[in-house]
């Protein structure tokens, strides 16, 4: 289990360690299957406590698929073109390029350094 031992606390040692535990628990009980459901409740009631933890004391990262990341660039154009910002600075677009230069920040400064989820 990653940096678990480097957590300063013991209560926070435990909590991460109980989870984990847990949710090793749940794959070996649905032989590594969830429903779309079940893997919200999942991620929701253990990945999304444990990552605060990790992003708090080790610096850990976001890091989505490149594709998802320019998605999410690609609708903030739409939303700044909608409001005509992006008239100002001749239609570059200005999300699109920002998420993926995130990407690439993360990718090369964080995911070598194991530190991202």
């Amino acid at each position: 289990m990653l940096y678990v031992d480097k957590f300063p606390t013991v209560s926070e040692k435990q909590f991460v360690v109980e989870k984990i535990e847990y949710y090793f628990q749940q794959l070996e009980e649905q032989q590594f299957e969830f429903k779309i459901s079940e893997k919200k409740d999942i991620l929701k009631s253990i990945i999304n406590p444990i990552a605060i933890y990790y992003i708090a004391r080790f610096h850990f990262k976001y890091h989505g698929r490149l594709k998802t990341m320019l998605f999410i660039g690609f609708n903030i154009d739409v939303f700044l073109w909608i409001i005509g910002v992006l008239n100002s600075v001749y239609f570059i677009p200005l999300g699109s390029i920002l998420f993926g230069l995130y990407w690439v920040y993360i990718e090369f400064f964080y995911a070598q350094k194991n530190r991202v989820y």
